[in-house]
């Protein structure tokens, strides 16, 4: 199986994006740079940035394949997340469902949801390197995992995180316990590759 491109030309607009929520979190919300951050702040920050309604709803997805999804219409949306999901990746999903409104084009959302989930099941996400390229709603469901852990777990703390673990001063565990985030979703945000990705991307738009 051949990892998955994704388009490299969507993170600086995407990160601006995220950069423009946080400083309507910041503005807004007290305390917007709280850790973790309440949800309902991002929320907010979203409806905020966006001029949309944004409804969530926990329900028994049923599967071990699916935590969550959205719908989105016109200037409202609704998120729906697997209400059997711990703190950690209920924070994580709703960060990364909601993140899809910072995609505006309508060739990132799809009406055919299974094809959707199952490529996603299918399919390995890589940034770069030989791949098949999919389709703009694909990519969404990739691309929005990045958006997320923006969010969850802001660049400017990861440096100090990876360096705390490295020296063995903290562990990937606690600092997600401190995020609220799983584990994982730390030792992704916090490997070589995206690391050096994401401060690229960082350093270009600003």
């Amino acid at each position: 199986m051949k990892p998955v491109l994704i388009d490299g030309s969507i993170f600086p607009p995407l990160f601006n994006e995220v950069r423009k929520v946080k400083e309507t979190l910041k503005t807004y919300c007290l305390p917007g740079d709280a850790i973790p951050s309440p949800k309902q702040n991002l929320r907010y920050a979203i409806e905020q940035t966006y001029g949309v309604t944004v409804d969530i709803r926990l329900v028994p997805l049923e599967t071990p394949l699916l935590r969550g999804l959205i719908e989105i219409y016109d200037k409202r949306s609704m998120i729906y997340i697997d209400s059997g999901l711990n703190s950690q990746w209920t924070r994580y999903v709703f960060a990364k469902e909601i993140s899809h409104h910072l995609l505006h084009q309508d060739e990132y959302f799809s009406l055919n949801i299974m094809s959707t989930i199952d490529y996603i099941i299918l399919d390995e996400r890589e940034i770069d390197g030989d791949a098949v390229h999919p389709s703009k709603d694909i990519q969404a469901e990739m691309i929005t995992k990045f958006s997320a852990m923006e969010f969850v777990f802001p660049y400017e703390f990861r440096e100090i995180s990876k360096a705390e673990i490295a020296s063995g001063k903290t562990t990937a565990f606690a600092v997600a316990a401190h995020f609220d985030i799983p584990e994982h979703i730390v030792q992704y945000a916090l490997s070589d590759k995206y690391m050096e990705y994401a401060k690229r991307v960082w350093a270009e738009i600003h």
